[in-house]
């Protein structure tokens, strides 16, 4: 049944602070909500499951304004698909594929991790600009033997090219992001030009000899970056909120990390996660509970109303770290498993290792209001000011 009697209220100010409210209104009279003619949202964590896995429902393409304002980025969207998909470039993604080292990018982790952490303790810092985003940045820089000093350049880059999964973006939007890609094409180049860095030099050498080889290089890497570091970051600050905002899941952590740490992440991870909507299309006529989803009618997969589905966790709105370790659906599943999840999930686990006996002495800054970004696709905040004592 399509729930037509709750509205989706994405733009109001509360929504921003707290989407999931919104979700449960909609989702009272059916797993699906109509947003307009040719739109769908999913709500339900079973059909969101299913359709990850559907060959029928498939990435959204690029838009008429993003292909007149972004040219580079969608040729960059475009070579990573082909890439990924096996329809060119084979040798490049089997060599992905074989030698993406995560044991590698769990040991820098965890080295950046504790030296941040230790030179940050009794001091207020912001929790996004002066740790998440630095710590997932340095691990990449350092895999990829590029230099710590570019860090600042590219998490600029990213904010901006995070927003290519957004629902609504403006123009302005736009030519920030062709901005964005435009440079980091440039560093990205420059660095393969110097030849420092190994995996650099064999991931080219996989590419197939044509006249796009560099771009596909570049597109490689970019996605690489972008679905790591704007995740990675989200992630752990959003979880770092949802654990100052109870004292006992607090407590929680510092008895039971040791023993607990796998579940407690993913926990966190179901509760609050980054990435809350992706915009798929449907390739063919779906039947979706008992209504037909055209083709080429776009489909909204809630992620975040999915993860908080009672049919699938018992209490979803209460964060629970004794919680069973359980499956959800806050990286993708199937084919369209975020590439980010590895990092995000390092990161997470690094910093709740590191920092579970200090968790009773880090605390929200009083004096500071939380600002959220305005993304719909992406939930995240500007900055988070933490207080150590």
């Amino acid at each position: 049944m399509t729930n037509t009697s709750g509205v989706w209220e994405p733009f109001k100010r509360e929504y921003k602070m707290s989407p999931f409210e919104n979700y449960q209104e909609i989702a009272q009279k059916g797993p699906l909500y109509k947003v307009n003619n040719n739109s769908t949202m999913i709500l339900s964590y079973k059909i969101n499951e299913k359709l990850f896995k559907c060959k029928d429902v498939i990435p959204l393409s690029t838009n008429q304004t993003m292909r007149k304002k972004c040219p580079s980025l969608c040729r960059i969207i475009s070579n990573w698909v082909f890439t990924m998909s096996g329809q060119k470039h084979t040798k490049a993604r089997m060599f992905l594929m074989e030698h993406w080292d995560l044991n590698q990018l769990k040991t820098s982790v965890e080295e950046f991790t504790f030296e941040l952490f230790k030179n940050n303790r009794n001091i207020k810092f912001n929790f996004i600009k002066d740790y998440a985003e630095i710590v997932s940045t340095y691990t990449f820089l350092k895999y990829f033997c590029i230099n710590l000093n570019k860090a600042k350049e590219i998490i600029s880059y990213i904010n901006e090219l995070k927003n290519v999964i957004e629902i609504f973006v403006s123009t302005k939007q736009y030519e920030k992001m062709e901005e964005a890609c435009l440079n980091f094409t440039k560093l990205i180049i420059k660095e393969l030009e110097n030849g420092k860095s190994v995996f650099f030099n064999q991931l080219y050498d996989c590419l197939d000899d044509s006249n796009d080889r560099e771009e596909v290089f570049v597109s490689i890497i970019l996605l690489l970056f972008n679905t790591s570091i704007s995740t990675s970051a989200a992630q752990l600050t959003l979880s770092l909120n949802a654990i100052l905002n109870s004292t006992t899941q607090k407590n929680f952590i510092v008895n039971n990390y040791k023993k607990r740490g796998k579940s407690i992440v993913q926990e966190l991870i179901r509760f609050d996660s980054p990435v809350q909507i992706i915009s798929r299309i449907a390739k063919e006529d779906i039947e979706i509970c008992n209504k037909v989803i055209k083709k080429d009618s776009y489909i909204l997969l809630n992620i975040g109303a999915a993860n908080r589905d009672p049919e699938q966790f018992h209490n979803p709105n209460i964060l629970n770290l004794n919680r069973a370790y359980k499956p959800n659906l806050s990286f993708g599943i199937g084919p369209h498993h975020c590439l980010g999840a590895s990092l995000a999930k390092f990161s997470l686990n690094s910093f709740l290792e590191t920092s579970s006996e200090l968790l009773p002495n880090i605390n929200l800054n009083e004096n500071s209001n939380l600002i959220w970004e305005n993304g719909i696709a992406i939930r995240s905040l500007k900055k988070y000011p933490i207080v150590i004592n």
